[in-house]
């Protein structure tokens, strides 16, 4: 909670300092500074997948991520207690399986879309929640396009660096 609190506190101030000077300037990257702060923090806005064409990494946010101590993310995707959570998350604990969400014909379609587009037998995800399913089905096509991730790079280049990285949210 304090970490969240932090968070949005560093957002206001950022917001408060492009409001009064009147800063339009278009970025994903921000530092916050002032206000009592010794050291400043860096606020990232980020998307989960790009294309590697519009993919930018310049010298400004290589030199920013130098500087932190920590990394933190909305979620810390390196904590392997996370990614049980998330693969906990995604079963159907109400009784219901995966057909009882769709009608006999769509999962018939769904089946057969499974097995001949993903490679995938769809019995993997019938006890989980059709979250699950749509999760796997819109990431399953980035692996065989062109794309990349800001939060896997920041994550990567942190720990190479031996930088803690820390997530905002828990699954």
């Amino acid at each position: 909670m304090k970490r969240i609190i932090a968070c949005l506190a560093a957002l206001l101030l950022v917001l408060q300092a492009t409001a009064q000077n009147g800063d339009n300037n278009k970025s994903l990257l921000w530092q916050v500074t002032g206000h009592g702060l010794t050291k400043p923090s860096y606020l990232f806005g980020t998307i989960h997948m790009i294309n590697k064409n519009d993919y930018l990494w310049t010298d400004k946010m290589k030199q920013s991520l130098a500087q932190t101590e920590k990394l933190c993310l909305e979620m810390d995707l390196s904590d392997p207690k996370l990614q049980m959570e998330i693969a906990q998350g995604f079963i159907d604990k109400s009784g219901k399986m995966l057909p009882d969400y769709f009608t006999p014909l769509q999962y018939v379609l769904l089946t057969k879309y499974m097995k001949d587009t993903v490679g995938m037998s769809i019995a993997l995800f019938e006890q989980m929640k059709p979250v699950a399913l749509e999760m796997m089905l819109m990431t399953s096509g980035y692996k065989h396009k062109n794309t990349t991730s800001y939060e896997e790079t920041l994550m990567a280049e942190a720990q190479l660096k031996k930088k803690g990285v820390l997530g905002l949210e828990a699954a």
